[in-house]
């Protein structure tokens, strides 16, 4: 059976496991899920990867589409003078995108029957030196204390109010990013729907798309996952031919 994309399974982006390292004495590692501790270098190097981009230093207003919490909007927004709006309609990003991260983050840990309170982490910059319980807190929350500075919008333009919602929300709209949305749990019809979705979204032919992929060798569960070249291929062969793809390791298909 084909699986639908769709708001669920947005879901799915955001359910991995981490923390591989620092746990004395136990076979277990808690999750994190999708936390901004573990994400800050996949984020910075996927915002790089954006500022290359051919007339990216022209953009002023970005949209986001699958972009999380809107880290990586976030980053670009702060330090780049750019104004970005995220998309993400995954149920697990709107419920919780106001919610403290110390307050998930403790409650997974619970969950996995840590004590958040009593962690016996090692530093594995360092790995003579165990961390305070207080010193992980600090390395595992934001300095401000907040989930995202970016305004992360309910839509998943699959229809005009969707799609005429987000363009009054970013009225300025003169680039847009998808972050790892085309690498994803999705036939090739689902995939073409998805890029009709984004290409209808843009205000006019002139904002240029760019897909961000991540290459998975195995992808778990059914999902799709190309090489940026065999999506420069797919792109082309289903008459996408100005979108542009790139992926986390720097290879671009335009």
């Amino acid at each position: 059976m084909a699986l639908v994309y769709d708001k669920t399974l947005y879901d799915r982006q955001y359910s991995v496991r981490a923390w591989e390292h620092g746990f004395r004495n136990t076979p277990r590692c808690p999750r994190h899920h999708y936390s901004h501790f573990v994400q800050r270098e996949r984020i910075r190097k996927t915002v790089q990867m954006i500022l290359d981009l051919d007339g990216f230093d022209l953009a002023t207003n970005i949209l986001l589409i699958g972009g999380g919490f809107g880290w990586t909007g976030e980053r670009l927004q702060d330090n780049h003078a750019k104004i970005v709006v995220n998309v993400d309609p995954s149920p697990y990003i709107q419920a919780n995108k106001n919610v403290s991260e110390e307050v998930e983050i403790r409650q997974w840990l619970i969950d996995d029957g840590f004590d958040p309170d009593n962690i016996d982490y090692l530093m594995h910059e360092d790995q003579t030196r165990t961390l305070t319980n207080a010193e992980v807190w600090a390395r595992w929350l934001r300095a401000d204390n907040i989930r995202t500075n970016v305004e992360t919008l309910d839509e998943d333009l699959d229809n005009g109010p969707s799609r005429n919602r987000t363009r009054l929300a970013l009225p300025n709209m003169d680039f847009i990013v998808t972050e790892w949305v085309l690498d994803s749990w999705q036939t090739s019809q689902e995939a073409n729907a998805f890029c009709n979705n984004v290409n209808r979204t843009r205000p006019d032919v002139s904002v240029p798309i760019v897909h961000i992929t991540d290459y998975a060798q195995n992808p778990p569960d059914g999902m799709i996952s190309r090489t940026v070249n065999h999506w420069r291929t797919w792109l082309d062969s289903n008459g996408w031919t100005d979108h542009v793809v790139v992926n986390s390791r720097g290879l671009v298909g335009v």
